[in-house]
Formats: C-alpha cells, structure tokens, sequence
C-alpha cells in the first residue's frame, strides 16, 4: 500500500520527520496515565481510554497511535483489544497491532497471529511473522527470503533485477539476503514496475523485444549497520547505496542512497539477539525505501 506509514513510531527514516507521530504518541500516552484520586469502582470496571480510541477513533492514524501506546503501556484489556484491531479495516492498524502484541510478548495472542499470517498486505504479513517469530516457540526464526509477488504484465514498463549485492558492513551472508528482500518489497510496491528474481516470462520477454518494457539491474551494498543501546531501547542504524543498471549495456542510469533507525525496547525474557535481527531487516527496509523513494521518476525520465 502506497500509503502505508510502515509503523513510523518504530522505524525513522531519514527523509521522513516523525515529530507528528511522536507528539501524537504522547498525547495518548498522557491521557491514559493521567493521574486520579481514588478512583471510582465505575472507573476501575472502565476500559483504558487507548482502547476506545483503538476501536472507535474515527481516523486510523489515531486508531494506528493507540496500538502502539497500548503496547507499551499494556493496560488491563490491552491484548484483547490488539487482537480485535487485527481485524481493522486499515493495513497500518492491524500492522501496528500486530506489532505491539508482540511487544507486550504474551503468547495468548498467537493463535490470533497465526489466523493473519495470509492479511492481503504485505507489510502486515511480515509484522505478524516478526511478533510469531517472538511469541511462538513453534515458528522456526529464518531468513527473509525474497517474495514471488504477481505482476500484470501487461502494464508494467520497467522490470529491475538483483545485481551484485554486498555487505561492507560485516561479513554476514545473511544481511545480503535480507537486503534483496527490501529490495524486492520496496521495488515491487512503486506503480508500473516490477522486481523479477527469475527468469522472465515469456510475455515479459515478448515486451522486452518490443521495447515496451526495459529491463534494469540494481547493485547495492549495505554501507553501515550499527547497534547501540540506551537505557533498555536497543537501536540499530541501516545506510545502503544503490547503483541503477540499464540491461544489457550495463550503462550507470543513477545512483541512489538511504538511511533509517530502527529502535525497540528489549521485554522481559526477549533475547537480545532475535531483537537485533528483527530492528536490522526493519533498518535495511526502511534505508531501502528511503533510497528506491525517487526511482519511479528516474525511470519515467528514460521512457
């Protein structure tokens, strides 16, 4: 979805100014810790405020806000109304549902989990894999594979394929792999342009020897992947470089960079290590997307 916010309270791209979302964030945060003086048994028996607006906010940027609150806050009905919000109408909302489930790491949520493993939005497919990932001692913990997405042929205009990819920032073979899944992802998601990870179709071909579809290669490298922690937030930073290739004069089209910061507070009995991996694919998607944000326009330049 074009207009996925791609949980902006969590992942900061560097393009992107999340103050808004953050002052929201607050705003919700203070209602729902807003001090009374003994209370009521009426108000003792009342639901938190961050759960009516989670199912009754009229905007889903404030139904979006109040998931992620209730993640961290976690108060009484909290994961009940997350499972509920599974459910919403709008992918952002049942993407940050599912992301704070699996903040609050209770394994009660994962069947409910389980149940959208097959959402229609990609974004919230790997959300709920992420929270699955976490939560359920059943679901092996692999890495991201590159997705096999439908393309109508018949619409597309660019086709861009995996070049050489490489990580500069370690020597682990799995960044690579992770950083072709955003790629895929990322690419996939802009209008007329599809990401092949084989070889083409024979209609794709026919449109190629036409001249109405072009075909790119994209090389890429992972520049930097850094961890720090304050506190008990665990952040990690993503920058990546990409190198559009035209197909097959191997002539340089442009080249593009990004960046973004991936951060999480580590729950009670979380390994460290699944929180890492979890923020680095985060970083790497957003870096990547943040680097493919102008590529549909450069391409539209070369029609």
């Amino acid at each position: 979805m074009r207009g996925l916010h791609s949980l902006r309270s969590v992942l900061v791209a560097a393009a992107c100014c999340a103050a808004p979302a953050t002052t929201q964030s607050q705003q919700l945060s203070a209602q729902a810790r807003a001090p009374s003086a003994a209370p009521s048994a009426t108000q003792l028996a009342a639901p938190s405020p961050l759960i009516t607006m989670l199912h009754s906010g009229r905007d889903s940027r404030t139904r979006f806000q109040a998931a992620l609150t209730l993640g961290r806050m976690r108060p009484a009905g909290a994961r009940d109304a997350l499972v509920r919000a599974l459910d919403d109408s709008d992918a952002t909302v049942r993407a940050s549902a599912a992301e704070a489930l699996r903040t609050i790491g209770d394994a009660a949520a994962v069947p409910a989990l389980r149940a959208h493993r097959a959402d229609r939005d990609p974004t919230v497919r790997s959300t709920v894999e992420r929270a699955l990932a976490l939560l359920d001692r059943n679901t092996p913990v692999a890495v991201p594979t590159t997705p096999e997405l439908a393309v109508d042929w018949g619409r597309t205009r660019f086709v861009l394929r995996a070049g050489s990819l490489a990580n500069r920032a370690d020597q682990r073979s799995q960044v690579v792999d992770a950083l072709r899944s955003a790629l895929a992802q990322e690419v996939s998601r802009l209008d007329q342009v599809a990401f092949s990870v084989g070889t083409l179709p024979p209609e794709a071909e026919r449109r190629v020897r036409s001249g109405r579809l072009r075909v790119y290669s994209i090389d890429g490298s992972v520049q930097q992947l850094r961890r720090w922690t304050v506190a008990s937030t665990l952040s990690v930073r993503a920058e990546v470089s990409l190198v559009l290739v035209a197909v097959p004069a191997r002539a340089i089209v442009g080249s593009m960079s990004g960046a973004a910061t991936a951060q999480n507070t580590t729950a009670p009995g979380q390994s460290a290590d699944t929180l890492a991996r979890d923020l680095e694919q985060r970083a790497l998607s957003g870096a990547v997307r943040g680097a493919v944000a102008n590529l549909r326009s450069s391409l539209s330049g070369r029609s």
